[in-house]
């Protein structure tokens, strides 16, 4: 399912208790394993480490973004590790799947791209993926 469809909003009554977090995959077991390896991860690492670091990249993207046509929310009214770009004239036809393309990987949600670094992307991975969208950008001009 597509979280740009409208299947996606089909069902929006709430859930009470740990129940509302259930995604019906508690015998996929690798899943369990990388979530096990994660939050070992953390713990080692810490919250305020990675926090700092996807804010870093997540400020790195919006500088790279700065004077195309993307809309980037203000810090203030942003998580640290996420983005959700907003296009003038909506996301151009294909960019989803030219970035892909390029191996570069982001979200359409409900008419937005949304960008979650990693941990593991470094400051040339931000600046190619801003040269990248400013790319299809331009392809995309009449």
């Amino acid at each position: 399912m597509r979280a740009d469809n409208a299947a996606y909003f089909a069902d929006t009554r709430y859930v009470s208790g740990a129940l509302r977090f259930d995604m019906g995959e508690r015998d996929h077991f690798i899943s369990m394993e990388m979530a096990s390896i994660g939050m070992e991860m953390m713990a080692e690492w810490g919250s305020a480490a990675v926090t700092e670091r996807l804010a870093m990249l997540t400020d790195r993207i919006e500088e790279g973004l700065r004077g195309t046509a993307v809309r980037v929310p203000d810090r203030r009214f942003r998580a640290p590790h996420i983005l959700s770009l907003r296009f003038a004239d909506g996301i151009p036809a294909g960019t989803v799947q030219a970035l892909a393309a390029e191996g570069i990987y982001v979200a359409e949600r409900v008419a937005r791209m949304r960008v979650s670094p990693h941990v593991f992307n470094d400051e040339a991975d931000a600046d190619r993926f801003a040269a990248a969208v400013a790319t299809q950008l331009q392809a995309a001009r009449p």
